[in-house]
């Protein structure tokens, strides 16, 4: 019987090039005995398949599960068509069509394969620092535009030796159309100088056995003006270095690392010293997973997680105490101390101070495990090469003028970086998986899909900002970029902007833009004055629950990994939920709905959807905040306004209660209460409570706010945490870190009134300050003020769900990365309604780097 030849077209959408999708498709094509091409478009890949009807079934049916690992297929289009009578299956040239909408592939953690290589004496990538497949290695730090071809990426100024180009175009082998394939003979090399040496002798690279013969003129040109020692010899002294306590700086996939032996006492405190870090936590890279769980304690999903071909650092307990022994975990001390390099400890108060946790990864790329086989330490601070606040160095000539000072050597690699990106971070709760901040091996992924075909650029908030582009109803969102108000994270963030609109040939004639409703914020400004179709203006906190509904939404249902979500009775646009947006601060809109004004937003309930949008339909009570946004980096600041507030109009109970030391403290007038503020137990710093008096008698630069993250400086300052913060949140940090010690089961009283639509804090201050004073121990009020918050956050859920008839709670904000605040929110709910569903940001952060997301998915309905 004659077999009927069939045709078919087929469209693949999602993260299919550089991730050795055409040479998959080439092989799956030949083992179903199929007949046509594949190619690399504007929109992904475009496969022709001709043959037997079973065998284009068969071929399609087990597509997704033999798929490159490192790909992700969000959809796949077949069409009938003629049959060509083809008579081989071939990989064509690329093409560029007039929209481009193909995803890009984030950076990939160096394979087992390439891995194998590197240890192979007889393979020409034996030691080589860039050595990479499809799939592994550099994608969108490389990239200049699309689609996807050497051509278009940093490596164009490397032609391929006769070896590399033979596995380039045998589709046999793993490393057939892998863009940046190069090897010790042809490819881009490491070099070391130290600071501030120029050496003027001759350096050549070292000779490796495959090609003893080769010399390139070009390399040892750029080696012979300053450079001590080039290839896998570079390596090898860097490694040295780093064993003598020197601060390496050294050039990764995204960016520049500083590097130092974590064990170190000396080069830690010279690190915070020469990067004015004071207290703001380092991350460690480890040698191994074993090598993890000696310093912290991974739950599954947090070692899955490190183990991802994502490779984020990952936020866990730390198993070391204050002076680098072991606290729990099964391990003693003198077992622990045998595991670490020289039997050094790490020290936990200059790694993480009054943190709990410790941030740690793994290798991710060639060079890292080249550094650790040569002698580097086996744990080791690998952090952002940058001044504090400022985004990490990229650019060599430039890394060398910034880092002056603080490295006191350069591992420099040739290969140039397209775009810098940063590593990403990631935390666990009784939820699952968490970002903190999303980037190297994350971005510029897309997220949600979203029913807008017009462009849309969506330009964050000004802090941890991200952007996000909708293209063809793709939501791509960026690197971590940064705080705005430093002037070259500003220059980063228009740099990103140009960059993903000019990849994806984006006309600004076409483009929605859209922003914060901050007339200060720079990105705000900066959105007035880009050229475009239509402007929007979001609201911050409807924004940060806009960014969880986007990426829980069916149609972008596929997770990071390839996994699929099961949202029972979650809509995909329509479906209503409670949204509880608790964070810093964000610029507030219709202030008189609830009764009272407060123009700064940050402790804020709403009730909608994507497409309806939200009402603001509660907060938390409002409080004076003296100086506006100094009350940030002054917690005890914040305290005295919170405190005002109380006095100016005391909670119930306070009134009527008997006399305590408390209620004097509260009931008389507001200066004579901050001076004995200024007096133990609470020891406010004397001028600056007195500049504080003066503004709230006068009411001089006092603004109403509904700041959750104010609330939580002023009780970490209540608690005893007096001084200026040195980063972001640090008091409401250091006071999730004491209530994670806490034992008891005290909750303070944060009582939401249903009439008043507000959750109240006035009687939970209260009652801390009682405790103060009474001697409790500064874990247990901690704790308190979690649980109680954790409860008044569970009465307001459950009131408003049956006021309105909804079962769905979505949380977002700042606040939302307190992860012990989300474990018992998320267990008081359970146990008082377990028929409520509980939504949280997972694949872009609650803080404001997912907050470009959430603005375009409202503008998609405007």
């Amino acid at each position: 019987m004659p077999v009927t030849k069939k045709a078919s077209l087929i469209r693949i959408k999602g993260i299919v090039q550089g991730v050795g999708f055409r040479p998959f498709i080439y092989l799956h094509a030949r083992e179903h005995g199929l007949f046509g091409w594949v190619l690399n478009d504007e929109a992904g890949v475009e496969v022709h398949i001709e043959g037997d009807e079973g065998a284009i079934a068969a071929f399609l049916s087990s597509l997704k599960e033999k798929a490159p690992p490192a790909s992700r297929i969000d959809a796949v289009i077949v069409r009938e068509c003629a049959p060509q009578d083809y008579s081989e299956f071939v990989i064509v040239e690329s093409r560029s069509g007039d929209r481009i909408v193909a995803r890009i592939s984030p950076d990939m953690v160096v394979c087992a394969a390439c891995l194998s290589d590197l240890a192979d004496t007889n393979s020409p990538y034996c030691e080589y620092p860039y050595v990479n497949c499809t799939h592994c290695g550099p994608r969108y730090s490389i990239i200049k535009s699309l689609p996807y071809d050497r051509t278009a990426t940093t490596m164009a100024q490397w032609p391929m030796c006769e070896h590399c180009r033979h596995g380039y175009e045998n589709p046999e082998d793993r490393r057939f159309h892998a863009q940046p394939v190069a090897c010790n003979k042809c490819g881009p090399q490491y070099f070391l100088r130290i600071a501030g040496v120029a050496r003027a002798e001759h350096v050549e690279f070292p000779e490796y056995p495959i090609y003893p013969e080769y010399k390139d003129p070009a390399r040892e040109r750029t080696a012979s003006s300053s450079t001590l020692s080039c290839g896998i010899e570079a390596v090898k002294q860097a490694a040295r270095l780093l064993q003598d306590g020197k601060i390496v700086a050294v050039k990764g996939i995204g960016g520049y690392h500083l590097a130092l032996d974590a064990t170190n006492d000396d080069a830690l405190r010279a690190l915070r010293e020469r990067k004015y870090r004071k207290e703001k936590p380092f991350a460690v890279m480890v040698k191994s997973l074993e090598h993890a769980r000696q310093i912290v304690d991974l739950n599954p999903v947090a070692a899955e997680a490190l183990m991802s071909i994502a490779r984020p650092i990952v936020l866990a307990r730390s198993r070391m105490n204050g002076d680098g022994g072991v606290h729990g975990g099964g391990k003693s001390t003198s077992s622990y101390q045998s595991n670490l390099a020289d039997s050094r400890r790490l020290n936990q108060s200059l790694l993480a101070p009054d943190n709990l946790d410790l941030g740690v990864m793994l290798p991710y790329t060639p060079l890292h495990h080249l550094l650790f086989k040569y002698g580097a330490p086996p744990f080791l601070i690998l952090t952002s090469a940058n001044r504090s606040s400022q985004p990490i160095a990229y650019d060599d000539d430039r890394a060398v003028e910034e880092l002056d000072g603080i490295a006191d050597a350069f591992l420099v690699g040739e290969r140039p970086i397209q775009r810098r990106v940063d590593d990403s971070v990631a935390a666990t709760s009784a939820l699952g998986f968490h970002l903190i901040r999303r980037a190297r091996g994350y971005a510029p992924g897309a997220v949600a899909t979203l029913p807008c075909e017009q462009p849309v650029l969506a330009l964050g908030a000004d802090l941890k900002n991200t952007i996000t582009l909708v293209v063809a109803g793709q939501a791509f969102v960026s690197q971590y970029i940064g705080d705005l108000e430093q002037t070259s994270c500003f220059d980063a963030f228009r740099e990103t902007v140009s960059d993903l609109t000019s990849m994806y040939g984006i006309k600004h004639e076409e483009l929605i833009v859209c922003h914060d409703l901050h007339p200060q914020y720079m990105s705000t400004q900066f959105a007035l004055q880009l050229p475009c179709a239509r402007r929007i203006g979001i609201q911050h906190h409807r924004a940060h629950i806009a960014s969880v509904l986007a990426e829980h939404s069916r149609r972008s249902a596929q997770g990071e990994h390839g996994e699929l979500y099961s949202l029972e009775g979650l809509d995909i646009f329509e479906e209503k939920v409670i949204g509880i947006a608790f964070d810093g601060t964000g610029w507030g809109d219709d202030e008189s709905s609830l009764g009272y004004d407060a123009s700064i937003w940050g402790g804020e309930f709403f009730v909608g959807s994507l497409q309806s949008g939200f009402e603001r339909v509660a907060s938390i009570y409002p409080a004076t905040m003296p100086g506006g946004d100094a009350a940030a980096r002054f917690p005890a600041q914040a305290a005295a306004g919170f405190l005002h507030s109380i006095s100016s109009s005391p909670p119930s109970s306070s009134r009527s209660s008997s006399p305590s030391s408390t209620d004097s403290l509260l009931s008389v007038d507001v200066p004579l209460s901050l001076d004995k503020l200024s007096v133990p137990p609470f020891e406010f710093p004397e001028k600056r409570m007195a500049l504080v008096q003066q503004m709230l008698s006068k009411d001089l630069q006092c603004r109403k706010t509904t700041s959750v993250g104010r609330l939580f400086d002023a009780a970490a300052a209540l608690t005893g945490f007096v001084g200026e913060v040195s980063f972001e949140a640090q008091a409401a940090i250091w006071l999730e870190h004491l209530a994670r010690s806490s034992l008891a089961q005290k909750a303070y009283p944060f009582i939401y009134d249903a009439r008043a639509l507000c959750l109240d804090w006035r009687e939970a201050l209260s009652e801390l300050m009682q405790d103060r004073l009474k001697g409790a121990s500064q874990q247990d009020i901690a704790g308190a003020f979690h649980l109680g918050l954790a409860r008044g956050m569970t009465a307001a859920a459950i009131s408003l769900c049956e006021q309105h008839q909804l079962a769905t709670v979505a949380i977002a904000g700042g606040v939302m990365q307190n992860m012990l605040l989300v474990n018992l929110f998320g267990a008081e709910l359970a146990a008082s309604a377990p028929h409520i569903k509980l939504l949280a940001n997972s694949r872009v952060p609650a803080n404001d780097g997912g907050i470009s997301l959430g603005q375009a998915a409202l503008a998609c309905f405007q």
